[in-house]
């Protein structure tokens, strides 16, 4: 029996499919994402390659960042031949920081995608944001994915 995949800063969460956003790295980009976490409750968010939401072992686990103790330093990934297709999850307690608090999953905005130029960079631009509490402001965190490849 193979033990089932588990997500959060814990690593001891199911995952609401509902709650994600796949971000997709295209071939010869490189990746920089950049995290701004002004929530009040404890928060984090965690990336993995897509393969662990569809559940295939040994799924590579690509970033945490979070606010409290945990870093906002930027994350970037290299160009690679193929597309690589992250998962980006958000985690929240109901309040500060808690041992005793269960993580839950925070609910997601799905991005748009902005292109530009930049002389021969073509440059694409996500904005993901995620809610920890009731209502629709989705101002918990926002997680800015910025894609550079030549054209």
């Amino acid at each position: 029996m193979v033990a089932p995949i588990l997500y959060g800063p814990e690593h001891n969460q199911f995952i609401n499919g509902d709650n994600y956003v796949i971000i997709a790295q295209q071939p010869a980009f490189i990746t920089l994402v950049t995290f701004d976490i002004p929530a009040t409750w404890e928060f984090a968010v965690c990336a993995y390659n897509q393969a662990a939401i569809n559940r295939v072992a040994n799924a590579e686990f690509y970033f945490e960042r979070g606010n409290y103790s945990r870093s906002v330093e930027p994350w970037s990934h290299p160009a690679e031949v193929n597309t690589v297709a992250m998962a980006i999850t958000g985690w929240y307690k109901a309040g500060v920081p808690d041992a005793r608090k269960p993580w839950l999953q925070a609910r997601t905005r799905q991005p748009t995608i902005t292109e530009t130029f930049d002389g021969n960079t073509r440059v694409l631009r996500q904005i993901v944001s995620f809610e920890d509490k009731p209502g629709n402001g989705y101002n918990a965190a926002h997680v800015t994915i910025e894609m550079r490849g030549s054209i």
